[in-house]
Parts: structure tokens; sequence; C-alpha cells
């Protein structure tokens, strides 16, 4: 009898680990379909209930140690930000690309002389084009390129010390500044089935009953 319960104890935990191992093998194609689907996924944009453009774009979900090869060794600026972080949840990047055609701004009161001054303003960050006479000013072809990259974790301010889930915004545009940030994490709760505890009762039932 001692030896048929150590039999059976060695059949449930062979069973078991084969059960995990078949989910976690699951697990690891869908995460890698999914992955597949995302790099080939284009930002999209569509009109929102507010009446205003809204870009969307699929989430991209990466293990920890996947992390370094396709995000961080890629973006040296991305890399420094994250090392204030212990431990990294998401990271959002968006690029925009503020447009205006024109605006002009008439004087009150016109200069005693006629006269027209054209230029244009050129750096890394804008570029526009500006005219001005004795009656106003005008800028046009306005543009202003800014990269956001947004993280949200945990961080400390030594190793052992308390951790602080936190989000930081960072713009490349030295003209664009962030004056307020909000983050709300809706927390989902697993469902019974999902657990790994109902994963490895599972296989003790069907362990039992493929021995009866």
């Amino acid at each position: 009898m001692q030896y048929i319960s150590y039999k059976n104890v060695l059949i449930f935990g062979l069973i078991i680990g084969l059960l995990l191992s078949v989910n976690q093998c699951t697990n690891n194609k869908k995460i890698a379909a999914c992955q597949a689907i995302v790099f080939t996924d284009t930002t999209n944009h569509y009109k929102n209930e507010l009446g205003t453009i809204t870009a969307t774009k699929k989430v991209l979900e990466l293990e920890k140690n996947k992390l370094k090869d396709l995000l961080y060794s890629k973006d040296e600026t991305l890399n420094e930000l994250r090392k204030d972080f212990s431990k990294v949840k998401t990271i959002t990047q968006t690029e925009t690309n503020v447009v205006i055609d024109s605006v002009i701004v008439p004087f009150e009161t016109k200069t005693a002389c006629d006269f027209t001054r054209n230029g244009k303003q050129f750096d890394k960050w804008l570029q526009f084009d500006y005219s001005l006479s004795q009656s106003s000013f005008e800028i046009s072809n306005f543009t202003m390129l800014n990269k956001q990259t947004t993280i949200t974790g945990f961080k400390r301010k030594w190793f052992l010390g308390k951790q602080t889930y936190t989000t930081d915004v960072t713009n490349s545009n030295p003209y664009v500044k962030t004056i307020d940030v909000q983050t709300v994490q809706v927390v989902v709760p697993k469902r019974f089935y999902d657990t790994r505890l109902f994963n490895i009762g599972i296989g003790v039932i069907g362990g039992m009953l493929l021995v009866r």
C-alpha cells in the first residue's frame, strides 16, 4: 500500500507538471501571436464622441527580459528614463506634430511708411514663416514636433525603501510642458478559473480519475 501511495503521488505530480507546462506553452503561443500582430499594427485615427480625433494602436505585451532587446537597446533616451524605476509596468510613447496654417495679428494703428519683411524660423523643435508689414504680423506654416514618453511603475529612494507607484511624463521638445498628470489603473480581479490554484486542483482531480 505504501508503494502504491508513493506511486500515486508521483503520478499526480507528473500530471500537474504536464498540465502546467501545457498551460504555459499555450499562453506563450498566445503572447507570441499577439506580439506579431501588434508589431505590424499601425496607428489609426477615428472621430470620438467629443467630436475630436483619437489615435489608437494595439498594446504590445512583453516579458521583462525582452524589454532590453526590443526597446531599451534601441532607444537611448528611454533606457535612461527607465533607470529611475525599480519596476516598470507600462511604457507609452507618442509623437505629435502641432500644425498651424496661419495666424494674422492686425495692428490697431498702421505705421506711417509702407514696408514688408519676410523670413523663416527654422530649428530642431519648431519651424514657421513670418511676414511683417505696416498693417499686420503673420505667422504661417507653423509646425512643432514632440515625442512624449510616459512610464508608469514603482520607484524607491533606496534598495530597501518603500515603493511608490508613479507615472513620469517626459517631452523631447523643450517648448512643451506637461502641466498635469493623472493616472488611474482599473484593477480587474482574476476569475477563479484563471488562477494557478484552480489549475492545480484540476490537475489533481484529473490525476485521481486516471489512477482509478
